[in-house]
Formats: C-alpha cells, structure tokens, sequence
C-alpha cells in the first residue's frame, strides 16, 4: 500500500499532504487491523501455484496466498486489495466465497465492500 501511495505521489495524482494522509491512516490500520503472516515455504508453494493459475505478479500471488489460507481458518477475514488483476482472480475463481474489499480510489482513503460488478 505504501508503494502504491507514493506512486500515486510521484506521478501527481495525490499531492504531498493526500499522500501523507493516507500513509498515516493506513499505518494506523496496520497496527490495529491487519494479520502480519509468516512467509513460508509452503506459503510460497501455494503462491507459486497461483501465479501459475491466474498469471499473478509474485507479491501479488503471496498476498492471496496468505489471505486463502487465514481465511480457512477464520472466515471472517477479508482481502483488502486495490489490485485489479488480484480482484479479477479473486472473482474468477472466488466469487461469493471470498469477500474482498475494492478501493475504488486511492484519493479516497475509505473503503467500500467488493461485490459483482465493481
């Protein structure tokens, strides 16, 4: 998220302050709402067969994987993406089981719930 902020920072379409906004209100959802997943052999197996699967970028592929598997354990745990081929892969093979959440726009910090047709 913090690469994609700053890219959005180099390229204009944030100004310093937006930019500098939406880091800290991210860093603070970090500390209080995010899973910190170990990266594992196995990890990286499953990652590996889910780029093969649905033509991910690697990091990309590590993030889904990890996502899948908490998800198995608590199904209450969503994927907060802003990625439109990890969103696509996730409703291609996904739809309905795996909820996501879209940020429609990086601009706008707050996040609304993915479904069919976003």
């Amino acid at each position: 998220m913090t690469a994609a902020i700053a890219r959005r920072r180099r390229l204009g379409s944030l100004t310093i302050a937006q930019a500098g906004t939406a880091l800290n209100e991210f860093r603070q959802d970090f500390a209080q709402h995010y899973r910190i997943v170990e990266i594992t052999i196995p990890l990286l197996r499953h990652a590996s067969q889910l780029t093969d699967l649905h033509v991910l970028r690697a990091y990309d592929a590590v993030q889904l994987a990890a996502a899948l598997d908490l998800h198995r354990l608590d199904p209450s745990l969503i994927l907060v993406s802003a990625d439109a081929e990890l969103n696509a892969a996730l409703n291609r093979r996904w739809l309905g089981e795996f909820p996501i959440m879209l940020a429609r726009r990086l601009s706008q910090v707050r996040l609304e719930t993915g479904g069919p047709g976003l």
